[in-house]
């Protein structure tokens, strides 16, 4: 689905900021990091152990150390989207705990979710019903109303032409050799036999795997690589590459089997990239727009002070 793919992007965006909140709250472990209080009342309060838990699991290849920079960006990620979340759930969209057992049914697996300490199973099931109070928002509210004109798109395509661009391809396997009398033979062997490349090669390789075709743009291939492979026609293999490897010389031949011109995408196969991106940049400036007038209608608190980082302002962090 779509909104689940723009809700990635979208909670990506940095969130817009109301300064370190001065309101005093209980204090409680763990601590409140959050609050939002409607305007006839009613206080909904977020702790320190969700934001962890954000971070633990949507980002676990981040492990234990993060720098701050990162860490703020993170955290305005997940003040994003509580207060997403938070309207959503205002405007009517409401996910119940069956809907969330479905999920856990259908995306997670229930033994290891079962296994889990009380604790950890109510923090997934908080998050679960926030993201999806927010697909169903971005779903039946936000994506409903888009509409791209068709111009928009050709102006896009006009205007970015350079997107379009798809270097020339290269298919080739490769060929290394450990020594250079070995590489010599091979050489000759496929001037004189009728064999094909791969039949010689593979009769000097343990492991024919390491001759399996690869495609590859030409501006990925090294500079050895890019002097021989311009020269050759699909079907014919180069002179013997020799590349210091640290210690050692390795010698390569390559055997090119087809070329991909380069070429530019017409607007018909780029058609669907571009909407893509049209539609989620009208996305962002509706949920902005939606974030604004919400703002005024509710009293955000953040507690930045009781983050156990020191949270740094998108003005100071270096670039992403």
């Amino acid at each position: 689905m779509r909104a689940c793919a723009l809700l990635a992007a979208l909670l990506a965006a940095t969130c817009s900021s109301d300064g370190d909140a001065v309101s005093l709250v209980e204090e409680s472990d763990p601590p409140v990091i959050i609050t939002i209080r409607g305007e006839h009342g009613g206080l909904e309060r977020h702790h320190l152990d969700e934001f962890s838990f954000f971070v633990r699991e949507v980002y676990p290849e981040l492990g234990d150390t993060i720098e701050d920079s990162l860490h703020s960006r993170l955290f305005d990620r997940f003040e994003r989207e509580v207060i997403l979340a938070y309207i959503a759930g205002r405007i009517g969209f409401h996910v119940s705990d069956n809907q969330i057992d479905a999920f856990i049914q259908n995306q997670m697996t229930t033994v290891s979710f079962h296994l889990m300490d009380e604790k950890e199973q109510a923090l997934w099931r908080r998050a679960i019903r926030r993201r999806q109070r927010i697909q169903q928002f971005l779903q039946r509210k936000l994506l409903r109303d888009m509409e791209i004109e068709e111009e928009a798109l050709h102006a896009y395509y006009r205007e970015n032409e350079q997107e379009f661009k798809r270097d020339a391809t290269y298919r080739i396997r490769v060929l290394p050799i450990s020594e250079e009398e070995t590489a010599k033979k091979i050489q000759a062997s496929l001037r004189k036999t009728r064999k094909t490349f791969v039949e010689v090669a593979e009769a000097h390789l343990e492991d024919s795997d390491q001759l399996m075709p690869v495609t590859v743009p030409f501006k990925n291939l090294s500079e050895p690589f890019q002097r021989q492979v311009v020269r050759l026609k699909p079907g014919r293999h180069s002179k013997t590459i020799a590349l210091k490897e640290g210690e050692i010389t390795v010698y390569y031949i390559l055997y090119l089997e087809a070329v991909t011109p380069a070429t530019t995408l017409t607007f018909d196969e780029a058609y669907h990239d571009i909407r893509k991106i049209l539609e989620r940049r009208s996305a962002e400036e509706k949920l902005d727009q939606v974030l604004e007038e919400w703002r005024t209608k509710v009293n955000i608190e953040v507690f930045r002070k009781n983050l156990p980082f020191p949270y740094q302002d998108p003005s100071i962090r270096s670039t992403p």
